[in-house]
């Protein structure tokens, strides 16, 4: 019986699965994404309250500050997105970066380059979010439903402008003037061995020009399941929201991992 190799270097192998067909493109430098458009909530929440939600190696204030972003990333790369993000400032290793809680978005290759290349804790849901129909005589509604409780919504948001804001405010948004850290985690295929990857990965995610907007926003939470984090970030004090619109948002991984 004759045996025959397969052609593919092993040594080389490098693409996400399937590596014959690749769900995406693994990027070299920055990934842009042009028209896009977010509704950015920054509010204090109790540290005690989420402590269960993080790895004890970052240090949280008492009561540490949530950006949650409700985001349209426009006519992207990969298709239509629509995404809502939750993340709380931590310290780690003496620098400050938001880490990332959970993020749902309706994009199925958007989940799977996050997920595996940039460590976001992303799940496939539902979001609705029409940005562009909000102006001064006109409120926008919308919610998100996450696969963790598909019977009740996980966000239910209002959002009304009432003062536009220079277009120089944009740069301050995003990760909110820190870098975003996430936890990439594999386990490993072994029962009971220690994970193939644990690590952080830091991430630039910015948002440049474009329209800004105050407003006047309301918010809840409605879902209060055990598996659902975004009630568990209760609000405690409300700082600021922001509409941004015809943005460009640019996403940079950064230059190292730190495994632990």
């Amino acid at each position: 019986m004759d045996f025959i190799n397969g052609k593919v270097s092993s040594k080389d192998l490098s693409y996400p699965i399937p590596f014959f067909s690749p769900p995406y493109e693994a990027p070299t430098g920055t990934m842009e994404w042009n028209g896009v458009s977010s509704i950015i909530i920054r509010y204090r929440t109790d540290g005690e309250l989420i402590r269960h939600l993080l790895p004890d190696n970052l240090t949280i204030e008492r009561n540490p500050i949530v950006t949650l972003m409700i985001i349209d990333y426009g006519p992207a790369p990969l298709g239509a997105c629509f995404e809502v993000f939750q993340m709380v400032e931590v310290l780690y290793n003496g620098k400050k970066f938001n880490f990332s809680i959970l993020l749902v978005l309706d994009n199925p290759r958007a989940v799977y380059i996050g997920r595996e290349l940039f460590g976001f804790p992303k799940l496939l849901g539902e979001v609705e979010f029409k940005p562009l129909l909000a102006d001064q005589t006109a409120e926008i509604r919308g919610h998100c439903i996450s696969p963790l409780d598909n019977t009740t919504p996980a966000l239910e948001y209002s959002f009304k402008p009432t003062t536009r804001l220079s277009s120089e405010a944009a740069s301050q948004f995003g990760g909110g003037g820190a870098p975003v850290l996430n936890l990439r985690l594999i386990p490993s295929s072994v029962p009971g061995a220690k994970p193939s990857v644990r690590e952080f990965v830091e991430v630039d995610f910015h948002l440049e020009v474009g329209e800004v907007w105050e407003g006047d926003c309301e918010f809840k939470f409605p879902s209060t399941a055990e598996s659902e984090p975004f009630h568990q970030l209760p609000v405690v004090e409300r700082l600021s929201t922001h509409l941004v619109r015809k943005c460009t948002s640019f996403v940079t991984l950064g230059e190292q991992a730190f495994r632990f």
